[in-house]
């Protein structure tokens, strides 16, 4: 699709090997765009990229970035004095974040967006595999790489269904408008950007003020920081082991590897223990219902689900 980034078709990426960026590029090669990069460290992500056809070089250097680039997608990560960025600035090469990229590639499609300080990997991967799992073929972005996605980070679908992985760090997620939000915690991280906890909590209310109209929030209603977010939002499900909460999670068993718990009036079954993949579990489930995913087929995708590298 080459819509996403107006005319451009080569395109180059300041720190490429990052678990978001590598599945940006993921995209970009998998849709024909012409890909260079460069970052720190090569490893078995970048090499991965160049098997699909994207040229790398190690170290970020002026050199590394080609003349005629249309567009350079670069990492938070970068400082202001990369020299790729100086040489783009300078040849009025187009610059983008790649917080910007991702809401360009997903913004237009059915988005749900997983937010939240933990867990977005492991219940992004969970949405997404019940989605491929169930033929609705969605484009996927999460920063891990579970084995249905052949290791990789990303998948680029066919449907208007799109599974991303929305995250706080550098107020990256301000580009995103999900049709479905999940929030699976609140709590003091990344204080190298937000002040306190307060700056988080707002920073969460924006990315909840960006969805679309008529949006779903699907939010662990046992986490404080969150219930004080949403208070004056509506559409909201909570879920969790609370009694106060609309989805309740109870009678959590375990045998030989299995988990078992209901929610509601539903049983689900997994095969990654702790209470923590019980509540993302719970959230994955939800998402799936909205999309009017039946119960046993949710459970027997999910009982496949073996975490994410």
């Amino acid at each position: 699709d080459k819509k996403v980034f107006g005319t451009a078709e080569r395109i180059h990426l300041t720190g490429i090997g990052g678990a978001g960026m590598s599945g940006i590029a993921e995209y970009l090669l998998k849709n024909n765009y012409k890909v260079t990069g460069s970052d720190m460290n090569l490893s078995a992500v970048t090499k991965k990229l160049e098997n699909l056809g994207a040229k790398i070089f190690q170290g970020h250097k002026e050199s590394n970035l080609p003349d005629d680039t249309e567009l350079v997608i670069y990492t938070s990560a970068v400082k202001d004095d990369n020299e790729e960025l100086s040489k783009a600035l300078r040849l009025k090469i187009h610059i983008m974040k790649r917080a910007e990229a991702l809401g360009n590639i997903v913004n237009d499609k059915f988005l749900i967006a997983v937010s939240g300080t933990h867990g977005k990997t492991t219940t992004s991967a969970m949405i997404a595999k019940v989605l491929i799992d169930e033929n609705y073929d969605p484009t996927v972005f999460i920063g891990g790489s579970p084995d249905f996605l052949d290791g990789n980070s990303s998948r680029s679908g066919r449907s208007e269904y799109a599974v991303a992985e929305a995250d706080e760090y550098d107020r990256s997620f301000y580009h995103l408008k999900p049709d479905i939000a999940v929030i699976t915690n609140i709590d003091e991280d990344h204080l190298d950007i937000y002040k306190d906890i307060e700056d988080i909590k707002k920073s969460f209310r924006h990315f909840i003020d960006n969805c679309k109209k008529g949006s779903r929030i699907i939010a662990n209603g046992d986490d404080g920081n969150i219930r004080e977010v949403l208070k004056d939002f509506k559409n909201t499900v909570y879920y969790g082991f609370g009694e106060n909460n609309d989805c309740i999670i109870k009678n959590v068993s375990y045998d030989n590897g299995k988990v078992e718990f209901s929610i509601n009036d539903d049983e689900i079954l997994l095969r990654v223990p702790g209470n923590h993949n019980i509540l993302n579990s719970a959230a994955a489930f939800l998402a799936a219902k909205e999309l009017k995913i039946r119960t046993d087929n949710f459970n027997s995708s999910i009982m496949n689900f073996h975490g994410v590298k």
